[in-house]
């Protein structure tokens, strides 16, 4: 089997030949592991001696009967023109459609690894660097993973750090990485499966890969009396380092689409003031090192103010269903309205008037 090496895409690779991945001996019948690249072609040969080509070798798939409709039958020799994920199963090769069994060849299609994704964190310059990968397209393979830890010098033990596997496609390195080194940390990453296998490397500066964690116990409160915001927070449990954090509060009205944010950067200020005439308000806060270092952490859950009491205001009022009359302001004193030489508006309009600015004075 070719081992390939290096970054490679499975798309550049797709003509590779079958590989075997082991073969076993049960009750004196050969058995074997076969693996194909999807969309190319795939020959399954029997495994027969020279007496054993003379029969008539007939080929059967999960103990189903295979015609040349599912492959070309040639000299003992099954094959499949484009290898699908239809094709994975259990193929076996026979003397005619009752006789002795000859070999038994599983066929499992997929693609070898492609494309590395590794990414390293750390929530606090203390904690332990967590590391992470993934392949950027599925295999369909069972694919294992070999990872080298490079450490930019030794610890004070002078033994050579690793960075322990704690859950697949995850491992952590024990914090004795010096802040402010020119030299980056190397992680490189190899993955194989039965069709090849691919590696890449992640350089990184211990400061360069911070994110810490959510702030926490997010509280807004409104000041009902001068509609002030007061929001509060705590630090993240997981941050305990000499250099501070700063803070980015975000706050939007209930159903605005867009954020207003602020930055609060004095040491050990865990509070804000947000001066508005909106009562109902959504917050979120999010920290990051205070130079700016690595990434911004995820934003908070929402805290949500709750809406103040009313108070009332003067009420403009329009008025359109009398004659003469367009609008009426509190303001304004009611004048009878008359027309030389005519009687006045009619009563039940003055009426209507008389009892709407009853009702604003009384609203005054």
């Amino acid at each position: 089997m070719e081992v390939l090496r290096g970054m490679v895409d499975y798309r550049d690779v797709l003509r590779l030949f079958i590989s075997v991945a082991a073969i076993f001996n049960t009750n004196g019948v050969t058995s074997r592991l076969l693996f194909a690249a999807i969309n190319t072609s795939v020959n399954i040969t029997c495994n027969t001696t020279q007496h054993e080509k003379q029969f008539q070798i007939v080929w059967k798939k999960n103990e189903t009967l295979l015609t040349t409709a599912d492959g070309v039958l040639q000299d003992g020799t099954f094959s499949i023109k484009n290898v699908s994920l239809s094709h994975h199963g259990t193929y076996t090769c026979q003397m005619g459609r009752e006789g002795r069994v000859l070999e038994f060849i599983t066929l499992t299609p997929g693609y070898p690894p492609g494309k590395l994704i590794i990414s390293c964190r750390v929530v606090c310059f203390s904690k332990p660097v967590q590391c992470s990968w993934r392949l950027a397209e599925e295999t369909f393979l069972t694919t294992t993973y070999n990872v080298t830890y490079t450490p930019n010098k030794k610890t004070q033990g002078g033994e050579l750090p690793v960075c322990r596997r704690t859950i697949d496609m995850m491992c952590e390195i024990p914090n004795s990485i010096p802040l402010f080194q020119q030299i980056p940390e190397r992680l490189t990453v190899t993955a194989s499966n039965g069709l090849g296998s691919s590696s890449n490397t992640l350089l990184f500066i211990l400061e360069d890969i911070v994110k810490p964690d959510i702030p926490e116990e997010v509280v807004a409160t409104r000041n009902c009396d001068n509609f002030n915001l007061r929001v509060t927070w705590k630090p993240p449990a997981t941050w305990n380092s000499t250099i501070f954090l700063k803070y980015i509060v975000r706050f939007k009205m209930l159903n605005q689409l867009d954020w207003n944010e602020v930055t609060v950067v004095q040491e050990n200020q865990l509070n804000h003031k947000i001066s508005n005439e909106f009562s109902e308000m959504i917050v979120q806060v999010a920290a990051q090192d205070a130079n700016e270092d690595g990434e911004m952490s995820s934003w908070s859950m929402v805290a949500k103010t709750t809406a103040c009491p009313h108070k009332g205001k003067p009420t403009v009022i329009s008025v359109s269903s009398c004659s003469g009359f367009s609008q009426f302001h509190p303001k304004k004193t009611i004048h009878s309205v008359q027309s030389k030489g005519s009687q006045s508006v009619t009563s039940l309009c003055a009426l209507k008037l008389a009892l709407l600015n009853l009702g604003i004075l009384l609203l005054a």
